[in-house]
């Protein structure tokens, strides 16, 4: 059986670079949409497809430097993939596109089904930035086997290139499933639908793409970008149009009350909300006033309330919402 640098008419001493040219040169003189009618160009295709798959990836073609092909698993005639162990989907997709299909586009398509998750963070988090914990279980290359799948006949022997059965730590798998707990670093001014990557977090080592969704907090609803509050406000702040401050969860703010402003007014505060992304605009924040009267009176309380209740009598056109009401139920 020719080695898979002669495959592709390389060396060992061979740079990526070099296997990749290689492998496309050689797939343009015998692709079968090319060659649709030669039976020896389609064969000829699955070969370079099958080297270049080994070869041009680093994990694989170190595995295939140190101890030759029956270190993948591989059958002398290059077609059994049944005992490539936890590549061998890998070289199955491969095959199927060297059948009917472009590697190129098949790269692509791997590329963009690359595995993630979906994790939820609270507003805090998302304004402020922090760290979020994530727990999931993922596969991992088993130790034992080296991701092979099969383990030496005779352990220490001096011959390390016979292959034995399954291996019973992972049973033929190549991959043991592992509880992991990483620690992903959420940046400032993240927004809803962003997304971020873990490096070697996903199964086998890939990278992991975590989608992130915004929950509300218990004070703070969300919708898209902005944000939405009910603020208690005192009544002398309402009937004056103080400037008041209040917290968020990430910092405090400031507003300018409209003189005599009633409950249920709004005020939005641009530029105040959620961001998503470096290049996004940012959203407000909405305000919605709620003017709170004391439950409880002190004797200060009590006697400014009075005073205040005998001039709302002696000036009853301050009130416009009140004599509107009175008016329209006389009628």
């Amino acid at each position: 059986m020719p080695s898979l640098y002669a495959t592709l008419g390389l060396d060992r001493r061979a740079t990526a670079k070099e296997i990749k040219r290689a492998y496309y040169a050689a797939a343009h003189d015998c692709h079968p949409d090319k060659r649709p009618d030669d039976a020896d160009a389609a064969a000829r295709f699955r070969e370079i497809s099958l080297a270049y798959t080994v070869l041009g990836d680093p994990a694989t073609r170190k595995r295939y430097d140190l101890l030759g092909p029956m270190a993948l698993g591989l059958s002398p005639n290059l077609t059994d993939l049944s005992i490539f162990g936890p590549d061998g989907e890998r070289l199955a997709q491969a095959f199927g596109s060297a059948m009917g299909g472009v590697w190129s586009k098949l790269r692509r398509k791997k590329k963009a089904q690359a595995p993630k998750i979906q994790l939820h963070i609270d507003v805090a988090t998302a304004l402020r930035g922090g760290t979020q914990e994530v727990r999931m279980r993922r596969k991992v290359a088993c130790a034992r086997c080296s991701g092979m799948g099969t383990a030496p006949k005779q352990p220490g022997s001096a011959s390390q290139r016979a292959l034995a059965s399954k291996c019973t730590t992972c049973r033929g798998q190549g991959a043991v499933e592992q509880a992991a707990v990483w620690h992903l670093r959420i940046p400032q001014d993240t927004g809803p639908g962003d997304i971020l990557r873990m490096a070697k977090a996903g199964p086998m080592g890939q990278d992991l793409m975590v989608h992130l969704h915004i929950d509300p907090h218990p004070l703070v609803r969300c919708r898209g970008l902005d944000l939405f509050i009910d603020l208690p406000v005192r009544p002398s702040d309402a009937a004056l149009g103080r400037t008041v401050t209040f917290r968020m969860p990430h910092k405090s703010l400031q507003t300018a009350l409209p003189q005599g402003c009633q409950t249920s007014d709004i005020l939005v505060l641009p530029n105040e909300g959620l961001k998503g992304g470096r290049l996004s605009k940012r959203g407000g924040l909405h305000i919605t006033l709620d003017v709170e009267t004391p439950h409880v009176l002190s004797p200060a309380h009590q006697a400014a309330y009075e005073a205040l209740a005998a001039a709302e009598q002696a000036s009853p056109e301050a009130f416009s919402k009140s004599l509107i009401f009175k008016r329209d139920m006389q009628h």
